[in-house]
């Protein structure tokens, strides 16, 4: 618990569970609990990480490192919408450059035909 001085009364901070972070977390539907877990995990990782309990340290391994949000495995529900998302955009640039490359033959082939009549 840390406590902040104020006029009147001290208010206690209690910190949100950080036990098993990589097993809960994609599963989270509360992106506030996500955000203050990141807030307060920030604000732990400012002193040294000896400082830190175990389950703060993996919490904060696992938020910097972890297979989560882009890392994440193909089979959480993450991931399958960021392939939709990379699929879209996939395919518009391969029709840009399809396109380009026909272009660029049509071009090619009224060049050779322009150069053969001289």
């Amino acid at each position: 618990m840390h406590s902040t001085s104020g006029t009147d009364t001290d208010i206690l901070y209690s910190p949100p569970s950080l036990t098993r972070i990589p097993e809960r977390w994609t599963s989270m539907k509360n992106t506030d609990l996500q955000e203050e877990i990141k807030e307060y995990l920030d604000w732990k990782m400012m002193s040294p990480w000896k400082d830190m309990s175990h389950d703060e340290q993996i919490a904060s391994y696992y938020l910097a490192y972890g297979s989560w949000g882009p890392r994440s495995d193909s089979t959480t529900k993450d991931k399958s919408e960021i392939n939709v998302t990379y699929f879209i955009f996939r395919v518009m640039f391969n029709i840009v450059m399809i396109s380009a490359l026909g272009v660029s033959y049509v071009n090619w082939r009224e060049d050779k035909n322009y150069h053969d009549i001289d």
